[in-house]
């Protein structure tokens, strides 16, 4: 229904609060089964329709339609979060549900799906050296653009109200009626909107300021001149101009971190479990790995984001390496070797260099904190496990069949060396 209405740009909150109420009917315990069976129906397509009309569409401009900015933002992230729940919990026992995963992740990643067996497992597509050579020759998959739409500095939230006011006494004024725990608590000059952002009253600072400066009882007040008056009431006017901008500026800045928490959140899903969906997992793995590391790095990159990107950047890494040590039907369990195994699943040369400078790039990030470097450490160490395996390719294979052939024996000494 609300597809439908005219205006989009109008009816952008209608938009926006649709989709959080979608979502919080999936994940209620009584909703969520009737609800979830709907939007998966064929005459709906709700997933995949939304994704493409709506996910990598370009943001509003700032400057023209900040708080059409801030919905879309919303919007794409809610969407994001039902993706992550059909994802998640969808029973992929039935075919609508199944069906409806498999186009989510073509979707997402542009990737042909491997067959789906009864017994809950993917047949599984081996990666062959080629394949894994090629990381980075198939064009930008939709995961990755839907990255790069949160990629963008976001206005700073902390300026003070003394860098938009030239008057020191007023702003320090203003200052003290913000940190002031009398007026600054419940019922005082701060909110908690529909959304949850912390933002100012404009109407009680409004009152705040002119009670201060007894603008409500002249008679009161220290003013000589209709002029001293009046430029009062004009630093009072530039005072609510910095608490509307600084308003519109924090939700932009939550709506920002709302979306790239969602796109996490599906990413998660999607690599810890529904990979085996996928061809080319290691190539995707890396793809998304070197984006998080590379988003992480940049100058731009808020803590709180950074924080976010490390964590997916982990689960990529750790992910790569248990890929690494897996193998399904295109080898005989009886006479599978573990060169056979080493030698398909690996990343080239290029891409470990690539991840490694990345890596080194985001730790060295200016602002940073105890809990950042915490994953960055743990993923450099799953990084460094991975690359103690991989296999100089400057060796003949010739030469490495022929140090394994004694595996029963001192087949992994050998192969070591």
């Amino acid at each position: 229904m609300v597809d439908k209405l005219s205006k989009p740009e109008v009816n952008a909150l209608l938009h926006e609060f649709g989709f959080q109420l979608l979502y919080e009917l999936c994940v209620d315990p009584l909703t969520s089964s009737p609800t979830m069976d709907l939007l998966a129906t064929k005459k709906y397509q709700f997933f995949v329709k939304h994704l493409s009309s709506i996910g990598v569409a370009p943001l509003p401009k700032r400057n023209s339609s900040q708080a059409l900015r801030i919905c879309s933002l919303h919007q794409r992230a809610w969407l994001l979060k039902l993706l992550a729940v059909e994802l998640h919990s969808a029973d992929v026992t039935s075919a609508l549900h199944r069906e409806t995963c498999q186009s989510i992740l073509a979707q997402l990643f542009g990737q042909s799906i491997s067959e789906y067996r009864n017994d809950g497992d993917s047949f599984y597509v081996p990666q062959n050296n080629s394949e894994v050579a090629r990381i980075g020759s198939i064009g930008k998959i939709k995961v990755l653009e839907l990255l790069e739409v949160v990629q963008f500095k976001c206005p700073d939230s902390t300026l003070k109200s003394s860098q938009f006011v030239s008057n020191l006494k007023y702003s320090s004024l203003a200052e003290d009626i913000l940190t002031n725990p009398a007026t600054s608590g419940k019922g005082g000059v701060y909110y908690f909107s529909e959304r949850g952002d912390r933002l100012i009253d404009l109407a009680s600072f409004r009152d705040k300021l002119c009670q201060k400066c007894n603008l409500f009882n002249p008679q009161m007040s220290s003013f000589t001149s209709e002029a001293e008056l009046n430029e009062v009431r004009e630093v009072i006017q530039q005072l609510l101009r910095w608490g509307w901008k600084y308003n519109k500026n924090l939700e932009e800045q939550a709506a920002q971190l709302h979306m790239l928490t969602s796109w996490s959140q599906i990413v998660e899903v999607s690599v810890s479990q529904k990979i085996s969906f996928l061809d080319t997992r290691s190539e995707i793995l890396f793809q998304l790995l070197d984006a998080s590391l590379n988003a992480s790095g940049s100058p731009d990159c808020s803590l709180k984001m950074a924080l976010i990107l490390t964590q997916v950047g982990l689960t990529c890494m750790a992910k790569l390496r248990v890929e690494r040590f897996s193998f399904g039907g295109c080898f005989n369990s009886e006479t599978v070797t573990c060169l056979d195994i080493i030698s398909t699943n690996q990343l080239s040369n290029g891409a470990c260099h690539s991840i490694f400078f990345k890596l080194i790039m985001a730790i060295l990030r200016l602002q940073s904190s105890e809990a950042l470097r915490r994953r960055q450490y743990a993923l450099m160490l799953n990084y460094f496990h991975y690359c103690r395996h991989t296999l100089d390719p400057d060796v003949p294979p010739t030469l490495l069949q022929f140090l394994s052939i004694d595996e029963q024996d001192n087949g992994d000494l050998d192969l070591e060396k």
